[in-house]
């Protein structure tokens, strides 16, 4: 049986983490989704993922931002992908129907939401802390537990694939 103490002070730490790192994690699902909707059910998926790995024992607070930094920007571009891929079965369903497909707003218009969608999770990921978030090479490759060579090449490759999807679109 649980001590009510240890309870207690175990439902003030979360909400304390949820209160402290809620308007950063909202940010950057806002940010990168660009629908505020979306971003709060990919901010709250964060911490309800977060919250079951504190509950298991695997979290430590030591690791709370950067566990749902990391979660939250995953969410997002998979968020995007799925996004993605909704939109192509539509249009192949109008064209399979001879019919026009929606126009979109501003569809013509080159969206690194589009790009982002389109490569590697890893490489997206790596793109947004670069040159979103301003981070340096060497705070990704600390972040990531990696070499700053391998963020590099992780960005390379990031331009290459997003260098062709803007040529092919798609």
């Amino acid at each position: 049986m649980t001590d009510d103490g240890s309870a207690a002070r175990q439902d003030r730490r979360i909400d304390e983490a949820y209160l402290a790192h809620f308007n950063v994690v909202h940010r950057r699902a806002s940010r990168i989704l660009r629908d505020e909707a979306a971003a709060l059910d990919v901010a709250q998926e964060a911490f309800m993922r977060w919250l079951k790995r504190r509950l298991s024992g695997e979290e430590t607070e030591r690791d709370t931002a950067a566990f749902l930094f990391k979660t939250v920007t995953n969410l997002a571009i998979n968020h995007l992908r799925d996004r993605k891929r909704q939109s192509e079965l539509l249009k192949r369903w109008h064209e399979g129907r001879n019919a026009e497909p929606q126009s979109h707003q501003g569809a013509e218009r080159i969206d690194i939401r589009l790009v982002l969608a389109g490569v590697d999770p890893t490489q997206a990921e790596v793109a947004l802390h670069h040159y979103v978030d301003g981070m340096s090479l060497e705070e990704i490759a600390e972040l990531y537990g990696t070499s700053k060579r391998s963020i590099t090449r992780r960005l390379e490759s990031f331009r290459q694939s997003a260098q062709k999807i803007l040529e092919t679109g798609r």
